[in-house]
């Protein structure tokens, strides 16, 4: 893709440049962390998961696998304690977290001593949902962030500058305060979390009892939040049928604010990562996202795409990217991302979503995912995801917009089993090339 000549490359001198430019076969393997290749939500991590994801790190190095993460997590938990500090002296301005408690209060420590991290942090590249790129620098030490992907998540609803503008306080010019000059207010383009924040104390102050704790900077400052907020993403979360009614007129409000022209809305994104129970649906749970337009998890993976092939010589229908996740926004993503690179994906073992594929609802919580499925009053006479024969769990995506394009996506549950990190392992023994050494030919196994 062509570079934003104002920003410098982010990619000059990354690490996987070399690896990718001097294998036969361009393999990009890019996951999702928490429920996937980490498979710990809440509690102690079990022996056998962790033992599976060492066993992942161990693959990928043997296969010389260029590798990435594409998480919900916030970009520095991605990397190491080290990384993180010489990314800060590379520019890199996004607060550390604070891991451990104290007293029931969040401290500053290195987050990579809790085994949970393990084998998850310092990746060639890392994506966070709404908070940025980054491209692991040749010595593998720290990252470059991608300048011009950070100003498009933090000011892609500006059109005009006096649109979406803040006031700045008048301020004296130093040495002439005695003369009477002064500066008088300016204007300039407000970042998308400061519009968010106002849009939704304008419109929908509901939704502010929803907030979580990270979305609040004053409780990261003060140890009641792990992370301070991020820079593209607001989170609404919640237990029961009271959050899912909380949540259903924040999208009622923002697509009311759309019909209205409201520039702010119309340049929103939302998706929902949430945890049905069948059995009782007060007891299910909703996390609910609003993105600034280039943070969906489909476009972070496109991006990132273009930027990786257009470094390493390759275009990006030369790549072959492997993708595995667990939730609606990983299905999304490895449904429709991808651009035209040959894309395998993967829904891990245990995922939530497993059952909501395998008996075709209409929803996940309030994700529509009824376009998958055939729908003869809408003209669609056959399912978007098709089995492919004699391959248990595994599918083809199709669609006439992509033409002969297909991606495919496999289902864990139903192929492998085992853990979240167990089944990414089994799938890339499937399915990833035999290229362990750079230069030796591959063969990408055809579905």
């Amino acid at each position: 893709m062509a570079l934003n000549k104002l920003y410098p490359d982010p990619c000059a001198g990354a690490d996987f440049v070399p690896i990718l430019r001097e294998n036969p076969i361009p393999v990009i393997g890019i996951m999702d962390l928490d429920g996937s290749r980490a498979e710990r939500h809440h509690g102690p991590l079990s022996p056998k998961s962790v033992a599976d994801c060492a066993d992942l790190a161990a693959f990928e190095a043997e296969h010389n696998l260029v590798t990435g993460s594409l998480t919900a997590r916030p970009l520095p938990m991605t990397m190491t304690q080290a990384q993180y500090e010489a990314s800060r002296a590379l520019g890199f301005t996004q607060l550390p977290p604070k891991w451990f408690k104290k007293d029931g209060i969040y401290v500053p420590g290195n987050w990579c001593e809790d085994p949970f991290f393990d084998n998850c942090t310092g990746l060639h590249v890392t994506a966070s949902l709404g908070g940025g790129i980054g491209y692991r620098t040749g010595d593998g030490t720290a990252y470059a962030i991608d300048q011009e992907y950070e100003q498009l998540l933090k000011y892609d609803h500006v059109s005009d500058a006096t649109e979406a503008a803040k006031k700045v306080s008048p301020m004296d010019v130093l040495g002439d305060v005695h003369k009477g000059f002064t500066i008088e207010e300016q204007l300039g383009p407000m970042e998308w979390r400061a519009a968010l924040i106002e849009f939704i104390f304008e419109h929908y102050p509901a939704g502010i009892d929803l907030m979580p704790d990270i979305e609040f900077v004053e409780r990261y400052n003060k140890g009641t939040a792990n992370s301070p907020p991020q820079i593209a993403r607001g989170q609404f979360s919640g237990v029961g049928c009271k959050a899912h009614e909380v949540i259903l007129g924040l999208r009622k409000k923002l697509t009311e604010q759309r019909f209205k022209k409201n520039r702010l809305a119309l340049r929103m994104k939302f998706t929902s990562e949430d945890r049905v129970n069948v059995d009782n649906k007060d007891e299910s749970s909703y996390t609910f996202y609003i993105l600034s337009w280039y943070a969906q998890k489909k476009t972070m993976f496109n991006w990132l795409l273009k930027r990786m092939a257009k470094a390493s010589g390759w275009k990006t229908k030369d790549l072959v990217v492997f993708y595995a996740g667990d939730t609606i926004t990983d299905l999304l993503t490895a449904l429709w991302g991808g651009l035209d690179a040959q894309v395998y994906a993967l829904i891990v073992s245990n995922s939530r979503i497993a059952q909501a594929i395998r008996e075709k609802w209409q929803y996940y919580g309030m994700q529509y995912i009824g376009d998958l499925w055939a729908d003869p009053s809408k003209g669609r006479y056959e399912d978007r995801l098709r089995p492919v024969p004699g391959r248990t769990g595994v599918y083809e995506v199709v669609h006439k917009i992509r033409g002969k394009h297909r991606n495919f996506l496999v289902m864990g549950d139903e192929r492998y089993h085992g853990t979240a990190p167990g089944s990414i392992v089994s799938f890339y023994e499937e399915f990833v090339p035999r290229t362990p050494v750079r230069g030796t030919p591959g063969l990408v196994l055809e579905v």
